[in-house]
């Protein structure tokens, strides 16, 4: 884990955790759409006030949302069992 923060940075390690919470929002919007899959809370669409087509687009950010959150504590539980591993030794 240093050897690629040293390589990219944190923006680089940022712009990583971005572009694959994009990526799986995405995918699981499709999913949604195409498969019947769940699909997130839609309390930003109740937020936004959206519908019709906007309720589309509010329910695929969120997505992305979660997805978000989700890469960046899985990225974040890593860097830490991998510093306590270090300690240990």
């Amino acid at each position: 884990m240093k050897r690629l923060l040293d390589l990219l940075g944190w923006a680089g390690i940022l712009l990583i955790v971005a572009v694959l919470s994009a990526a799986l929002g995405e995918f699981w919007f499709g999913l949604w759409m195409d498969k019947g899959w769940p699909g997130a809370t839609g309390l930003l669409g109740k937020f936004l006030h959206a519908d019709g087509e906007h309720a589309y687009d509010a329910m695929q950010y969120e997505m992305t949302i979660w997805c978000l959150f989700v890469v960046t504590a899985l990225f974040a539980f890593g860097l830490r069992l991998r510093q306590t591993r270090r300690k240990r030794k």
